[in-house]
């Protein structure tokens, strides 16, 4: 026999990789041993709360989730990173035949395995698992699996696919039942076919992708305003029914006699788009639209249910299955379809989100916050994987190293520009490297180096760090792993579809405003606004609500107690306008935030200048500052009147309240601001006064948990990092030894460089 074979070796040791990955983990064998004649039976696969946060469990043990990956296997670097010590390995494959980005016109990565109704083509998937084996035969594989359909399926299938609103098809409806039970069979052929194959102990999740770029947003979603399918259509009637039960209530929400459950339909574009100079919709004429939006993310999140059940139910805990969603804080508009969390967080198959960082400012010096409310995915006892692709200094353009799947060929192209190259110095490359690292282990998120093109990581000293992030992400799962953040952000995904069709209050009060909240010198957790419900969450000092416009209630209630207890809120723009019974006005706002309020009849920039003041709340901001947007959002501008509270800032070039600070008669606070891009300092500001412990007294990034603290510096000099608690001794966790740097100690003191990320490691 000749083991040096590739395939032989794979199945020499894909049947031994149950036991080998206990070697991974330094734990017993992953598998127990079945019957004679029997294969061995796989241990547990799960994921679980492990020493305070959630993690991925192999039986009762936890697995170190960091990976690595490459769209393009025959450039990958899976020698290299078994010689690192990595165990587990993301692989892609595909149903269809086509690019994942369906406007840029880029290639397939590799073919198609759906090559007929019926019929499938496992060759590219095994071949590719055979290279991941090859190189580590004790590897665990996350099996990525793109279900966006092959060309051949849309001519057989012209009704089940998106319509646009220009009439045109973009490949399947979200809510097309046809796609989803052929391309579940497709997908549990894979699976059995795994299953039986010399892989099967090695697969220990399947991520889940369809839509654009496989995260499960719509196919020409704020360009072509999908979707008017029959399916579609006939899903939202549904949704319809369960929601209003009767024509009465249905006609008596619309404000339309002829309308009926029958008959409802998706909104026409006009309607979508409706009235730029409004800021809100008006439910008296616009709740059909409202109902379409929150239906529009429910059908793309229940479609990642569906096909988590489908793996689920075919796999049971054998291997875990997740997808990439809830991208409100990156993609906030309304037709992208992410904006419905909750109902994935309630599902119990769906075990496992993620998303790549923000590219919001990838540059060295700032936070690179994840896409979605990672907090509430924990809470809800779930896992969130950040996929890291991180551009380097040897990240060429697609051009370059692949001009086959290039839509542009060997010419320059929309993969060539900056967006996807990275810095030119490689000690840029390296604190952002860090930078990633600490934040996944601070946040107790689990991550993969996703090396796009192949040979972004093709440097001595990159995998020399690629080595100890492997060890430290190891050592992380050992300590105590709670968050120590005293300032909570909860973000409303309930209320986007109440918004007008433009994007600019979100993109700017959600989007924009991470930069400043990652340079507060404090960590924060972020939630959805509904686990305010939970009292998980009621320990915080500041409370951070940057777009909650509709508010039942329940939630007034809770935010009432909150606010007894002597809690601090800062509030954003129109926070509250919806009351009970969507009721709108400015009633709504002052019984939410204690600041009286009014409104003008103005489309405004929400932008304001901070006025002269001894308050604390303004400490080391000078008179005279602006901050917010230039973007215009339409009418009404919600603002303080003035009547109560500490003036704060005023609407740029007017007189008109703009930021105004009221006490609680029990202790604690509540600032409203019209203007978004609050200020770092001025959210320091509020996060001292509410008594959060502050690491940092400038706009270094910082992340925390009880165990670790990294800080991001953006400039040179002296950093005094002051701890929560006092520490027995402090160690350089990047710096390759345990000797203490600090001892019996509350402060820590670094000599810092800028842009360079450092990460300490406390024992108590």
């Amino acid at each position: 026999m000749d083991d040096t074979n590739p395939t032989r070796r794979a199945f020499i040791g894909a049947t031994a990789a149950s036991a080998a990955a206990a070697a991974l983990l330094g734990h017993a064998s992953l598998a127990s041993a079945g019957r004679p004649g029997q294969p061995a039976r796989r241990t547990r696969v799960s994921v679980g709360v492990h020493h305070g946060a959630p993690a991925i469990m192999l039986g009762d043990q936890p697995l170190p989730a960091i990976a690595y990956m490459t769209y393009l296997p025959h450039r990958g670097r899976y020698d290299d990173f078994a010689g690192a010590g990595y165990g587990v390995y993301s692989v892609a494959c595909y149903l269809g035949d086509r690019g994942i980005n369906s406007t840029s016109g880029i290639r397939p990565f590799r073919p198609g395995i759906w090559v007929g109704p019926g019929e499938y083509d496992f060759s590219a998937v095994d071949a590719d698992l055979a290279r991941v084996v090859e190189a580590r035969p004790d590897a665990l594989v996350l099996l990525r699996v793109n279900l966006d359909v092959p060309a051949w399926w849309e001519s057989l299938h012209p009704g089940e696919l998106s319509v646009s609103a220009d009439g045109g098809t973009l490949r399947q409806s979200f809510s097309s039942n046809v796609w989803k039970d052929q391309a579940g069979q497709t997908l549990l052929a894979l699976i059995r076919h795994i299953a039986a194959s010399p892989y099967a102990d090695n697969l220990i999740a399947y991520h889940l992708g369809a839509g654009q770029t496989e995260e499960w947003m719509y196919h020409g979603n704020r360009d072509r305003l999908p979707d008017y399918s029959e399916p579609h259509q006939r899903a939202f009637r549904a949704w319809l029914r369960r929601t209003y039960t009767s024509d009465a209530t249905l006609r008596a929400a619309w404000n339309d006699a002829a309308v009926s459950l029958d008959t409802a339909a998706v909104p026409d574009a006009a309607a979508r788009t409706g009235d730029p100079a409004r800021l809100f919709r008006d439910p008296d004429t616009e709740q059909q639209v409202i109902d379409y939006y929150r239906f529009h993310s429910y059908a793309a999140a229940d479609a990642v249910v569906h096909f988590c059940r489908t793996v689920k139910e075919e796999v049971g805990d054998s291997a875990l299955a997740g997808a990439f969603y809830g991208y409100v804080l990156e993609t906030t508009h309304v037709d992208v379809g992410q904006h419905a969390l909750y109902h994935v967080l309630t599902s119990p198959h769906v075990e496992f989100l993620a998303s790549p960082s923000s590219y919001l400012r990838r540059q060295a010096g700032h936070d690179w916050p994840y896409f979605g409310l990672t907090d509430s995915v924990a809470l809800h006892g779930k896992l969130w994987m950040n996929e890291a692709d991180t551009r380097t200094h040897l990240t060429e353009g697609l051009s370059v190293v692949a001009p086959e799947i290039n839509p542009t060929g060997s010419e320059p192209g929309p993969y060539d520009t900056s967006l996807w190259l990275g810095p030119d110095d490689p000690r840029i490359t390296m604190s952002l490297l860090r930078n990633n690292l600490a934040r996944a282990i601070t946040n107790n998120a689990g991550l993969w180096w996703f090396d796009m093109w192949g040979g972004w990581y093709d440097d001595p000293a990159v995998m020399e760090f690629m080595a100890v992030a492997r060890t430290l992400v190891d050592e992380s799962l050992r300590g105590d792993r709670r968050s120590t953040a005293d300032v909570a952000v909860f973000v409303d995904e309930a209320s986007m579809a109440h918004f007008g069709y433009s994007r600019n209050h979100n993109q700017q009060f959600l989007y924009g405003q991470r930069l400043e909240l990652g340079a507060m010198g404090t960590p924060y957790d972020i939630f959805q606004f509904r686990d305010l419900l939970d009292e998980r969450t009621h320990h915080y000092s500041l409370y951070v609500l940057p777009n909650a416009i509709k508010v039942d209630r329940e939630l007034r209630r809770v935010i009432r107690r909150l606010r007894d207890r002597g809690k601090s809120f800062v509030w954003g723009h129109g926070a509250g306008w919806f009351g009970d019974g969507n009721t709108p006005g400015a009633a709504g706002v002052t019984d939410l935030t204690g600041v009286e309020m009014t409104t003008t009849e103005q489309q405004a920039h929400l932008r304001v200048t901070t006025v002269e003041s001894a308050s604390a709340a303004l400490a080391g901001i000078a008179p005279g500052t602006t901050f917010g947007t230039t973007s215009a959002v339409g009418a009404p501008l919600v603002h303080p009147t003035g009547g109560n509270g500490e003036l704060l800032a005023t609407v740029e070039g007017t007189p008109t309240p703009g930021v105004v600070r009221v006490e609680h008669r029990r202790g604690g606070h509540s600032t409203y601001s019209v203007a978004p891009r609050i200020p770092a300092r001025f959210l320091r500001n509020a996060a001292k006064e509410a008594g959060a412990h502050v690491y940092v007294d400038n706009d270094d990034v910082v992340y925390a948990n009880r165990r670790f603290v990294a800080l991001h510096a953006i400039s040179d000099g002296p950093r005094t990092i002051h701890l929560p608690t006092r520490a027995t001794t402090v160690t350089d966790a990047f710096g390759g030894s345990h000797e203490p740097i600090a001892r019996h100690t509350d402060t820590v003191t670094l000599q810092c460089r800028q842009h360079e990320t450092y990460l300490l490691r406390l024992e108590s």
